[in-house]
């Protein structure tokens, strides 16, 4: 079972959200989050805006205390915001994490646009996009392989895993570039155009690419047998448009809506 919940902001009805100010309170959509029962796997999934690239900053904290909290076993993150390749070792990915929870209880995977090779990226140490993926206790020990965009974009990031009777799930994180601000150098859009370009193909552009190559991988994966969760970033009302397309076109569908119908804020 996943559990999954989404907020909408009111006054005067529902839980206070504890970075909210008394003003502004919050209605939960979807599950309420509770303590974790038996038999359940817990996936969760955020954009928390990036890391940091310093050391003892408070957000890396509030990430595994988030994650912690709320007992998920396997959890995506979008927009990591990193140039991984200019941080000290310790700062690495995998080396943040290391001490969040007891050894060998964790296995993660990340990945950022390797193509990238600007002045002002390796000056701030900082590049827009990325994804990485973590698992958790039992979900950590059925790990059977993970992997990331084959195309060096950091575009997504899997882990697969193997239960009972040999069946196999594969969860995915994603992130699909925003057309907003568009024009602007750092963009993960124009990363992903500009890569594009470099290949010499014009006529590929980023939002729908991502749909495509995922589309594609999804199909291979699902005639090998597996169940597939994405978790996704789509920048875009799944409810319409290209994603509804693409849902449909790969069998999918949105689990929240499923259950708790369309009227998501």
């Amino acid at each position: 079972l996943t559990e999954q919940s989404r907020q909408r902001s009111l006054t005067g009805r529902s839980a206070q959200h504890p970075r909210m100010s008394d003003e502004t309170l919050w209605e939960i959509w979807g599950h309420i989050m509770g303590k974790k029962g038996a038999d359940i796997m817990r996936l969760g999934f955020q954009n928390f805006n990036g890391f940091s690239s310093q050391f003892n900053d408070p957000v890396d904290d509030s990430v595994r205390q988030w994650i912690t909290d709320n007992e998920f076993d396997i959890f995506g993150v979008s927009e990591m915001n990193l140039w991984w390749h200019a941080l000290p070792a310790a700062l690495q990915f995998r080396e943040r994490i290391r001490e969040w929870w007891d050894s060998g209880t964790v296995q993660s995977v990340f990945d950022y646009n390797r193509h990238d090779k600007r002045d002002a990226v390796k000056k701030k140490k900082t590049q827009y996009g990325g994804t990485a993926q973590i698992s958790r206790n039992a979900a950590a020990l059925r790990q059977i392989e993970q992997g990331t965009d084959p195309e060096g974009l950091g575009r997504w990031c899997w882990q697969l895993y193997q239960g009972k009777n040999n069946s196999l799930l594969r969860v995915i994180t994603a992130y699909r570039p925003n057309f907003k601000d568009s024009d602007q150098a750092q963009t993960v859009y124009i990363q992903q155009l500009k890569r594009f370009l470099e290949l010499g193909q014009i006529n590929r552009e980023p939002r729908q690419a991502i749909l495509d190559n995922l589309a594609t991988v999804i199909h291979e994966w699902k005639q090998n047998g597996e169940h597939i969760v994405l978790m996704m970033d789509a920048n875009e009302d799944v409810r319409t448009g290209k994603i509804k397309t693409f849902l449909e076109d790969t069998d999918m569908r949105d689990v929240v809506m499923a259950i708790h119908g369309n009227n998501a804020p």
